[in-house]
């Protein structure tokens, strides 16, 4: 048996898929899935639960362990509830170390989250190999900057076939332009510019012999520049950007990035920048869902990914295309 913390600070080690997990007080208790029983295993708890599809759920910024578990038992819950058709989904989470180290906004972005996304991509070679031609359906929400983890996993995803159903960018706290035309086009250049040709003079040879190295410039999903390309190709069927240009908790993220030189807004509150600019080879792949209607009076109007309406979008997604722009928003740049 496998225990860990549930503050998450404190974990390390290789991404692993459980099963069975048990409330041990002041620590979770799970068995460990091998790597060759994960489609069966998913399989059969998809079945016992009556579904037909999983949900994988990463959760954003300063998340602990017993709050995404919580999370999730509330999110399946929730679509219990709700009335009409019988549901699809199962809500299922991946939960990656989020802290909050000195009340440095920075540390996440800057560690933790690249580091789950690097473990994130050992889960998704289980995910791709084990259940990519098995019979299970998986789709994927990622909230806040759980959708920073997502990019970074995407950039580093070596398969060439689509992972999930669908995605989910939820509030996403990315940049805006990461699907826009200008931003992916700049790092088509810069890959193509990375093409290094050297001459290398043999000692064992009077000619000489030039080398071109393109090191993948031939594939164009390279780069960081290029995430939204690689996010795209992780699905089957669409990008689903929901947002709300009244998350206050994004705005707050906006000026405290200003601080460090970074005035890129962030996707989850300007997506109504982007629907105009998207890349020419995404337009039918990336759609955009305003989610003014979800929220509450009152609050930072940032987690309404868990909520009955949010859940019918998932079950169901119909994305309305409205268009609505933030105000104080700042481009950045395209660094």
């Amino acid at each position: 048996m496998k225990t860990f913390s549930k503050s998450t600070s404190g974990e390390k080690g290789d991404a692993v898929i459980l099963k069975n997990v048990i409330d041990m007080g002041d620590r979770y208790g799970a068995e460990v899935v091998e790597n060759e029983d994960a489609s069966s295993v998913l399989s059969k708890v998809l079945a016992d639960s009556g579904r037909e599809e999983a949900l994988f759920f990463i959760h954003g910024w300063h998340v602990s362990c017993r709050v995404a578990i919580d999370t999730v038992v509330i999110m399946n819950k929730v679509n219990d509830n709700e009335e009409d058709s019988p549901k699809r989904l199962l809500v299922l989470p991946i939960i990656w170390a989020a802290t909050w180290d000195n009340l440095s906004y920075g540390d996440d972005r800057n560690t933790s989250a690249p580091e789950a996304a690097m473990d994130f991509s050992g889960l998704s070679t289980l995910m791709s190999t084990g259940l990519q031609n098995s019979s299970v359906k998986k789709s994927i929400i990622a909230q806040s900057m759980g959708n920073y983890v997502l990019r970074i996993f995407a950039q580093n995803h070596t398969g060439d076939q689509p992972v999930f159903e669908n995605i989910f960018m939820v509030a996403p706290d990315v940049r805006w332009d990461l699907f826009n035309e200008d931003y992916i086009s700049r790092g088509e250049i810069e890959t193509q510019q990375n093409t290094v040709t050297t001459t290398i003079s043999s000692k064992y040879s009077r000619n000489e012999e030039d080398i071109s190295t393109t090191s993948d410039v031939d594939n164009p999903l390279e780069g960081k520049a290029i995430g939204g390309l690689k996010i795209a190709a992780l699905a089957k069927n669409k990008v689903h950007v929901l947002y709300t240009v009244d998350d206050k908790a994004l705005l707050f993220r906006q000026s405290w990035h200003r601080f460090g030189g970074a005035e890129t807004s962030a996707l989850g509150r300007c997506a109504g920048f982007a629907m105009d600019t998207v890349h020419s080879s995404l337009k039918d792949k990336v759609v955009f869902h305003d989610c003014g209607y979800i929220q509450p009076c009152l609050g930072l109007k940032h987690s309404y990914y868990n909520t009955a309406p949010a859940m019918v979008y998932y079950e169901s997604p119909e994305p309305n295309g409205i268009k609505t722009k933030a105000r104080l928003f700042f481009p950045g740049s395209n660094k």
